[in-house]
């Protein structure tokens, strides 16, 4: 049934993949027999699978985007009718308020016999939408409560927040915020691993004998699952004290600046209170001394892959070659 509503384009510009999936369920077939047979299309929206109809009015498709021309009185009959065959659609998945399911709008009339159609109805359309928004508000506020800056959170603050939620997948080194720079957004990880970064001072030696300072990044923790950055940035105004980079492939629930205005003086007040700056702790001196432990085992490990390849060519070796190609 999925790669059967796939195929109708004015089905799949109006609803996701995942929502289309789950109309699969509540989709079914009708068969009109007769010739001269009015199909009333408030009812649902129609996918003709065979045969052909005949339009009564137009629009005879509601979407998003032509809503407003149902805000007037119904239109004549016309004229010359258009012909909708195979892989047309007619109907709506919103029923068209103040109008019934037998209103003229959005009607059409068979024009061959045993004509079978799709019917998505509005009313079960309307049921599933409505089960999913609260499993994404479920899952969402599970998410929240799980966090250690929400969990103590009473639950009406905690939905208004939830309210604001997008998820957003990033793949693995994605820079997520800069350290010195203010927070795009509120980000709580629902799975996956991001790295930390400190900046730090270190001396470098040109070929010319100068001697220059250079920033450094090292790598001093890391979030993951059910934890939150970047509330305190963007509630005061405040520049991040880290750099945060994906590590792994991440799904985020994240609210922007923007939606934040939404809330009122209370939650956010609360946000403040609940949060505080990511790896805000540690010193320069920690930092630098973190950085020199990174780049001893660095080195190290250097030294000993040299010397292992050393060996491997004083012998004559060649993996992959000969004896050893096994």
């Amino acid at each position: 049934m999925f790669r059967i509503l796939k195929t109708f384009s004015q089905l799949t510009n109006q609803v996701s993949d995942f929502v289309l999936r789950e109309l699969c369920v509540i989709a079914v077939i009708d068969i009109w027999r007769e010739v001269n047979f009015t199909v009333f299309g408030n009812s649902g929206l129609h996918l003709i699978v065979k045969g052909s109809v005949s339009v009564c009015t137009e629009p005879h498709l509601r979407t998003d985007e032509n809503e407003k021309d149902f805000r007037v009185p119904t239109p004549p009959p016309l004229k010359q009718k258009d012909i909708l065959t195979v892989g047309d659609c007619f109907g709506t998945l919103k029923c068209l308020e103040g109008r019934g399911t037998n209103s003229k709008v959005l009607t059409v009339i068979t024009e061959e016999p045993n004509c079978e159609f799709i019917r998505i109805s509005c009313t079960e359309y309307k049921r599933v939408i409505k089960q999913i928004h609260q499993k994404d508000q479920t899952e969402k506020m599970n998410l929240l409560s799980s966090c250690q800056v929400y969990k103590l959170w009473p639950p009406q603050p905690l939905s208004k927040l939830a309210n604001l939620i997008e998820w957003i997948n990033f793949p693995s080194n994605t820079v997520l915020v800069s350290e010195g720079f203010k927070a795009p957004s509120i980000f709580v990880i629902k799975s996956g691993e991001c790295h930390v970064l400190r900046e730090v001072e270190k001396k470098h030696m040109l070929p010319n004998g100068k001697v220059e300072i250079r920033n450094k990044q090292v790598v001093m923790g890391k979030v993951g699952e059910n934890e939150s950055f970047g509330e305190i940035s963007l509630l005061t105004d405040e520049s991040m004290t880290c750099s945060i980079i994906t590590s792994t492939s991440v799904q985020m629930a994240t609210i922007d600046s923007d939606k934040l205005k939404e809330l009122d003086d209370v939650t956010l007040q609360l946000i403040k209170q609940s949060s505080s700056p990511t790896f805000a702790d540690f010193t320069q001196d920690e930092i630098y001394e973190e950085y020199m432990n990174q780049e001893l085992k660095r080195e190290w490990n250097e030294f000993k892959h040299n010397v292992v390849v050393d060996v491997i060519n004083s012998r004559g070796v060649r993996p992959g070659y000969g004896k050893w190609s096994k």
